[in-house]
């Protein structure tokens, strides 16, 4: 969505106004597609299997992944849909007890669904890596969510609880 938006952009600024109006009707068309196809009421889901994977002991579609706050910063999400997000971040922050609501995948995946999982275990265990890891990004793009959409006290909370941290570490942060 941000790329065509940016695409019609220069366009635009090159007096190219077909193109950009094109592009902008391609990034239209995919937000829409998204609400139709990803949004569940509360924020939009991690996959859209074409088949269905064989777990049936864990619940896939209440994952809440990391590339909601991008939705909600980059524009694909509506006013609404944002508070939404932010809502369900704030929430799970308390029911799951973390610190920080960084999560790249929440839940994450429980090892016992599959072979690679199993296999990598050292690693992609729930709250490794992009199975449910700490991304500082996804907390300063959450931050920016909340600052757009007049949830600043939440913003300022996250980004304090952030400083407090780096202090703690004496300003080193390991990320991916």
């Amino acid at each position: 969505y941000a790329a065509f938006i940016a695409l019609a952009r220069m366009h635009e600024a090159l007096g190219h106004s077909t193109e950009s109006q094109s592009y902008r009707e391609k990034a239209e068309q995919l937000k829409e597609h998204c609400r139709e196809k990803l949004w569940n009421g509360h924020y939009y889901r991690h996959h859209l299997h074409l088949n269905l994977p064989e777990h049936p002991d864990f619940d896939e579609s209440a994952q809440l992944s990391m590339g909601n706050t991008w939705m909600v910063t980059r524009g694909v999400a509506d006013p609404d849909q944002a508070r939404a997000i932010i809502a369900t971040y704030e929430k799970r922050l308390q029911t799951t007890g973390h610190r920080f609501p960084w999560w790249s995948l929440e839940p994450g995946y429980p090892l016992t669904i599959g072979a690679v999982l199993a296999d990598n275990a050292s690693y992609l265990q729930p709250g490794g890596y992009c199975n449910g890891g700490l991304m500082a990004w996804v907390g300063g793009e959450l931050c920016l969510a909340a600052f757009l959409n007049g949830r600043e006290a939440f913003a300022w909370s996250l980004l304090a609880e952030f400083a407090e941290f780096l202090f703690d570490q004496d300003g080193q942060l390991y990320t991916w």
